[in-house]
């Protein structure tokens, strides 16, 4: 699963999901959408998207108020 922005894939209907360095796209599917948040959970059905990645783990822990946070993603299309 993906996780990113619900202002990313909000009223989509059609997602494409694509790789760096790695040719062509693959059909996305949101399974959750929670704007309140800012937060979408996407998926893809083409388990080649997922090939050789490694799985991330979240912390339990909230990061405390002024912490560095990364944010990694890039938003394409029109407003």
């Amino acid at each position: 699963m993906i996780l990113t922005n619900s202002h990313v894939v909000r009223n989509t209907c059609s997602l494409r999901l694509s790789r760096h360095g790695q040719p062509g796209t693959f059909d996305g599917r949101v399974l959750c959408d929670a704007p309140m948040v800012d937060l979408a959970l996407v998926t893809c059905d083409d388990p080649d998207f997922f090939e050789g990645l490694e799985q991330v783990s979240f912390s339990t822990d909230v990061p405390a108020l002024g912490s560095n946070v990364i944010a990694v993603g890039r938003w394409v299309g029109a407003l």
